[in-house]
């Protein structure tokens, strides 16, 4: 039994479309390709950025704002320029003012040395450099030692706390550069330092924040700073007595209570060893002599880290008893 075959017929009107449109798509890639090869054969000029550098004498330093790159236009064919502009990372200007020995206060860098300081480009012509003059302000050079100041937010997991300050290894570095800034400088901001659900002690390194966008080196330039978290606790002591400061307790003169309840919050390896003996209360003596209405608030002090919750009572009463012998009769 002979099977039936079948033929099926292309749709024409499809196959027509399909191959007009690979036409078209061939037509403008070539297109494109020959417009492509005549600019890139063509001579033209471009402008490109090339990094801006200036050597001084080892015993100068800039004082002002220099710009970080200079602006070079060149003219060449299409494929050098397009070479120089995204591939070529040879191209610098290097203003080399290290044997000069005419620096004054302020100096003038030209346009002729900005010509001149263009190096390492290929098969390009250089034309132009803009800025065409930097007017650069030297002074002598000076180092010294500055403090870190550690910037950071830290937000601890709920039951957890943050025990003491943010500690930076190094605590200090040396900045260099022209003396005129650098004796302005006392201290150097790290970048900011941001951690979420803190619940473990940790360290982490943190490059320093530039300085006012001032030419100045720092050394280090990366620091430590490290954090110690604990888990949050409380503990009360009962009975600490008051103490007067600067004195003693004038004759006559009576304090209610005497001794204080206090509740006390830190980290709980904080507290393991905390007592007492720790903490100080007190009341001036000078406050007890100036006191018009029978109520004082003690000054509660703490070791560092830890935070009073309370104190029981708030205040104290301060009574005076007069003698008979000192009432006036009438």
């Amino acid at each position: 039994m002979k099977k039936n075959r079948v033929q099926i017929f292309p749709d024409m009107k499809n196959v027509k479309r399909v191959m007009t449109s690979k036409t078209l798509l061939g037509s403008v890639m070539f297109a494109f390709a020959l417009w492509m090869y005549t600019n890139l054969n063509d001579t033209n000029v471009t402008r490109v950025d090339v990094p801006l550098t200036i050597l001084l004498p080892e015993n100068r330093a800039v004082e002002n704002e220099m710009p970080e790159s200079a602006s070079a236009e060149f003219r060449g064919t299409g494929w050098n320029l397009f070479t120089l502009k995204y591939f070529n990372s040879t191209a610098k200007c290097i203003v080399d003012l290290s044997r000069s020995n005419n620096l004054d206060t302020l100096y003038k860098i030209s346009r002729s040395e900005m010509m001149k300081s263009v190096k390492y480009f290929l098969d390009v012509e250089l034309m132009d450099v803009i800025p065409e003059n930097i007017n650069l302000k030297t002074g002598m050079i000076a180092s010294k030692m500055v403090a870190v100041r550690a910037l950071a937010n830290i937000k601890t997991r709920s039951g957890f706390v943050q025990v003491g300050d943010v500690v930076s290894v190094p605590d200090s570095i040396e900045i260099t550069g022209n003396s005129k800034i650098v004796d302005k400088i006392n201290d150097v901001e790290t970048r900011k330092l941001l951690i979420d659900d803190a619940h473990l002690p940790f360290t982490q390194s943190i490059a320093m924040n530039d300085i006012n966008d001032a030419p100045i080196q720092i050394n280090p330039d990366i620091v430590k700073l490290s954090v110690d978290i604990q888990q949050a606790a409380d503990i009360t002591f009962d009975d600490i007595k008051i103490k007067i400061k600067g004195g003693r307790l004038p004759k006559g003169h009576i304090l209610s209570p005497d001794l204080i309840k206090v509740t006390v919050f830190g980290g709980i390896n904080q507290l393991v060893d905390f007592s007492k003996d720790d903490i100080e209360i007190t009341v001036s003596y000078e406050a007890i002599l100036k006191d018009s209405t029978g109520v004082l608030i003690p000054k509660i002090q703490l070791p560092r880290g830890l935070k009073l919750i309370r104190t029981e009572p708030e205040y104290i009463y301060h009574y005076e008893n007069i003698s008979s012998s000192s009432l006036v009769k009438y």
